[in-house]
């Protein structure tokens, strides 16, 4: 399960359970975070509800709990073990009056708009595909993909809507843990095209008015070459990409095992080390990991993560190697 979460939804998620504090932290976070804290709540939504009501745990509670431990820099229980009552579960878009009349069905609309993205991308090899939808251009190193969702929310003639993510699948990173027998589908980084802003900000298109439709589409467009084309360009060379690891501006991945899977896949395991001594300095409790290791080796590292102490014990586990 991948989880994907922007600024917003994490604070419903933490004022729901009483951590008002954290919420008005959420700001601090950057692209990556937000990444780390949407993989770290999709591995707690598998677990039980510590409340003790023998469900699996809430996505809410399980963002919440993802939060708190990325900002704080360890996992503790939430203020409240219940939502507070009234809070709410799901942020709709707002719903007016129709922008146009029409009977076009939201998902042809949305369908339709992919195909026309994918078109104007063609000639820089892109290749379409209808089922997700996505398009992807692949080098020798990585596989680059833009996927399309919509929403639940969509209602003809109001809103029909189009989400764009960006992903690096790094072929290296795949075939170095599939020699190993490990899992892992070389994902490494990307998200919402607004997540890879600073500050990072949702970003959504509406395509349900057909006479705005069109700018709607030209804005996706030029979007995807604002955000997702620099972030594939910056994955072409790996020189500086290990060199903003170690400089501590990290590029879009997907939480802390990736950095350090990117950086030993690719050979700069003295910069996956320099990564984790830095978080250690940041976050003093992260070096508890030391302890942590027994856990994850007891486990063969199926132990779910909840904290940079619990990534780095992970990483100490799977890659070989220490942060001391």
């Amino acid at each position: 399960m991948v989880v994907r979460t922007n600024p917003d939804a994490l604070v419903k998620a933490l004022r729901s359970y009483g951590e008002d504090a954290v919420a008005d932290r959420v700001g601090e976070l950057a692209g990556a975070e937000l990444e780390e804290i949407g993989t770290h709540a999709a591995e707690l939504a598998l677990l039980s509800d510590p409340s003790g009501s023998n469900r699996r745990m809430s996505l809410a509670k399980a963002l919440a709990l993802a939060a708190v431990a990325a900002i704080e820099g360890t996992q503790r229980p939430l203020t409240l073990s219940r939502r507070r009552p009234g809070s709410v579960r799901r942020p709709k878009p707002s719903i007016g009056a129709p922008l146009t009349t029409t009977d076009e069905r939201p998902r042809d609309v949305f369908q339709a708009a992919c195909v026309q993205v994918a078109e104007r991308f063609a000639p820089a090899g892109y290749t379409y595909s209808r089922s997700g939808p996505h398009m992807t251009r692949k080098t020798a190193a990585n596989r680059y993909e833009i996927a399309f969702l919509s929403s639940q929310y969509n209602k003809p003639g109001i809103h029909a809507a189009m989400n764009i993510f960006a992903t690096v699948t790094s072929t290296t990173v795949r075939r170095w843990h599939t020699k190993r027998g490990i899992e892992h589908d070389g994902a490494i980084a990307g998200g919402n095209l607004g997540n890879l802003r600073n500050p990072p900000r949702w970003l959504e298109w509406n395509l349900a008015d057909p006479v705005g439709r069109p700018t709607q589409i030209d804005q996706a467009c030029a979007t995807i070459e604002e955000l997702a084309h620099p972030l594939f360009d910056l994955f072409d060379d790996h020189d500086e990409v290990a060199r903003r690891i170690a400089a501590g501006s990290v590029p879009q991945f997907h939480g802390t095992v990736n950095i350090i899977a990117w950086c030993v896949a690719n050979g700069y395991e003295e910069t996956a080390i320099m990564y984790g001594r830095r978080l250690i300095d940041k976050h003093p409790d992260a070096g508890s990991y030391r302890e942590r290791i027994a856990l994850f080796e007891n486990t063969s590292g199926l132990f779910p993560r909840s904290g940079i102490a619990d990534d780095l014990a992970y990483a100490a586990t799977v890659y070989r190697i220490r942060f001391d």
